[in-house]
């Protein structure tokens, strides 16, 4: 999966793919926050299966002459019967062309969710996310997908937003189909007698439609940079805005505007489950031990509110009253635990807030562990500290492997730079521009911008000390 921004925001150009890890470097008011808000918009599975369950397949398939229905249903039929795949090339001509109208319906269903699913994200219509400059110019938002193939593109002026859609290839998306697909196939239609069998190659069209989006990370969850006064305060909002949900009605009800991020962020909180996911326990525990200095749990009030609970050897205390450092990782322990499967994405804007440099290195640890285990991760981040632990276990990739055991960089901690995606986030004069950092085994990501800062003040304190022995 790739993601193109072009005049959004302060941004001039960007392209990023979709990697395990996406690190996203570079000054502040750059443009890493808004790209990464736009990662979470393209990369949400919302406007893919709005496109699923709103294609009309009665539409296309009462096209259909019974008899190629009754060919075709009987071809694919006798193969999973015999237990085996069927194959594109073998069904009636009318048959794909229905299909690939199909994909032409579902990919255009598709962009008009993406449209929805961006203004909802961003709180705010696509036109108003134009950078500014002397006028507002033209913005672009492209999402791509290879294997299958396929593209959405938004060009947005003042005249509105016009879509161009490049719809993937019925050869490409068929045999995404795999065994367990043909299997649910089966299944769904065992019980189905008659002719013509056109329930069949509705199932079909539905499973082909759903393989349009199997690069799609099945759930991304964000964590925004304001996560800490957010989990302070999320009660309090809920609560105020339930009081004033009895005057519905009566008065105008004003709800203050907050962006889709905020919105999600605060609905996960309110919707916690006490329930544990088995995926990331271990590395909930670990953040814990090696930060926390103590536990999270959930706890439910007396209207079964989930309150999120920090227990140390002293007591028991509610988030409002701890540091701002343990407001910044439960929620990171408490999405590991409760919320977060295997293969879904996390984005989070500066995983370093309110860390001592000690407990960052600890929590770039901890992601590479997830990153292995298979959670992708998005981050954005200014910590020279943080990118250096991260270039560490991807420097221990390369090393042997009884080698890196013994420096501490087991196989969970070792991150081969196949896995990683860095950005470089430099603003100019005409808007940021992102390029495409170096990721190398035997280096790691580059880090020239922080060694810009690194030299200037080294150059300071030689002038500094040679100043203060001219003074002696």
């Amino acid at each position: 999966m790739q993601l193109t921004m072009g005049n959004i925001g302060p941004i001039r150009t960007a392209t990023v793919d979709l990697h395990p890890l996406n690190v996203l470097i570079g000054p502040n008011n750059s443009g890493k926050s808004i790209f990464a808000t736009g990662m979470y918009a393209a990369w949400s599975r919302a406007a893919a299966d709005y496109a699923v369950r709103r294609v009309r397949l009665g539409k296309h398939f009462s096209k259909i002459p019974d008899e190629r229905a009754y060919e075709a249903s009987a071809y694919v039929f006798e193969m999973l019967e015999e237990g085996r795949t069927p194959q594109v090339e073998e069904i009636p001509d009318v048959i794909k062309d229905i299909f690939t109208e199909l994909l032409h319906e579902i990919m255009h269903l598709y962009s008009r969710g993406m449209v929805t699913e961006f203004e909802r994200i961003f709180g705010m219509s696509l036109m108003e996310l134009r950078r500014r400059q002397k006028r507002l110019t033209k913005g672009t938002i492209s999402v791509r997908s290879w294997r299958p193939t396929w593209s959405i593109g938004f060009e947005i002026s003042s005249r509105g937003v016009t879509v161009d859609v490049s719809p993937p290839p019925l050869s490409e998306v068929w045999p995404k189909a795999g065994t367990n697909s043909w299997k649910r196939i089966k299944r769904r239609t065992d019980h189905v007698q008659g002719l013509p069998r056109t329930y069949l190659l509705r199932e079909m069209a539905t499973e082909i439609a759903r393989n349009c989006f199997n690069k799609i990370p099945y759930h991304t969850k964000y964590l925004p940079a304001a996560r800490s006064g957010l989990l302070q305060s999320h009660k309090t909002l809920a609560a105020s805005m339930v009081r004033r949900a009895s005057m519905a009605g009566m008065e105008e009800l004003k709800i203050p505007a907050m962006s889709g991020v905020v919105v999600d962020f605060l609905g996960e909180l309110l919707e916690l489950e006490t329930r544990n996911s088995s995926n990331f326990t271990d590395e909930a525990a670990q953040l814990e031990r090696d930060i926390l200095s103590g536990t999270v749990r959930l706890e439910d009030d007396a209207f079964g509110y989930p309150e999120i609970i920090y227990t140390q050897g002293q007591g028991d205390y509610p988030l409002a009253r701890t540091s701002s450092m343990i407001s910044e990782i439960a929620p990171i322990v408490v999405y590991l635990r409760h919320i977060l499967s295997r293969h879904d994405h996390l984005v989070i804007e500066e995983p370093e807030a309110h860390l001592h440099p000690a407990s960052q290195t600890a929590l770039a640890r901890c992601i590479c562990r997830l990153v292995n285990k298979g959670l992708r991760v998005s981050l954005t981040t200014h910590s020279e500290f943080f990118l250096q632990q991260l270039n560490n276990a991807i420097i221990a990739s390369a090393i042997p492997e009884p080698e890196a055991d013994e420096m501490g960089f087991d196989l969970g901690m070792r991150l081969p730079p196949s896995k990683v995606g860095a950005y470089l986030f430099e603003p100019t004069a005409n808007g940021t521009e992102v390029h495409a950092l170096e990721v190398s085994p035997d280096a790691g990501i580059s880090q020239n911008s922080f060694s810009e800062v690194e030299e200037k003040l080294y150059g300071e304190s030689v002038v500094l000390s040679r100043r203060l022995e001219e003074d002696k």
